[in-house]
């Protein structure tokens, strides 16, 4: 157990973390555009919509999370996989952010993205579309950036100072 706690890599989880709430809440703006004239119509006009409408918007949107995190934890996985390091690190990366999803989803992020667009885009498809792309590319970056994987291992990172 002692050598299992020496094994884990505290970095890889940190920024893994990260990386994994910005695929959260990328995959949340990019299912909004399944059916974007109910979150235009919902959210302007005050007119409800049918319950079947509601019920398919609600299963989309908490489907939307749990595969985000799904695509963080593979794409972790295999990379853990490939630089050799430690693999139950990208499961317990999975774990906190399941753990942490519901926190991660309050804080909206493609709401305050679109405050600081300030109303560029006015097409609610292309608004979900840019702000997905907004988050998802600083998740990939965290996951995928030569920095970050010198930073993580921490070989390479003391042999290159």
């Amino acid at each position: 157990m002692k050598n299992f706690f020496l094994k884990l890599n505290w970095r890889l989880i940190v920024i893994h973390i990260l990386a994994s709430w910005l695929f959260l809440c990328a995959f949340r703006e990019f299912v909004l555009m399944h059916d974007y004239s109910y979150q235009y119509v919902y959210s302007h006009n005050n007119k409800a919509p049918d319950e079947d409408r509601i019920m398919n918007n609600l299963y989309w949107n908490a489907l939307s999370g749990v595969v985000g995190l799904l695509v963080a934890f593979i794409i972790s996985f295999i990379l853990s996989l490939r630089k050799r390091w430690f693999w139950p690190n990208s499961v317990i990366v999975f774990i906190l952010g399941i753990l942490s999803s519901p926190f991660i989803l309050r804080l909206n992020a493609g709401y305050y993205i679109n405050y600081l667009l300030g109303g560029l885009i006015t097409v609610p498809w292309k608004e979900f579309m840019t702000i997905g792309i907004m988050l998802l590319l600083p998740g990939l970056i965290l996951l995928l950036s030569k920095i970050f994987v010198r930073l993580i291992d921490k070989a390479a990172y003391k042999n290159s100072i």
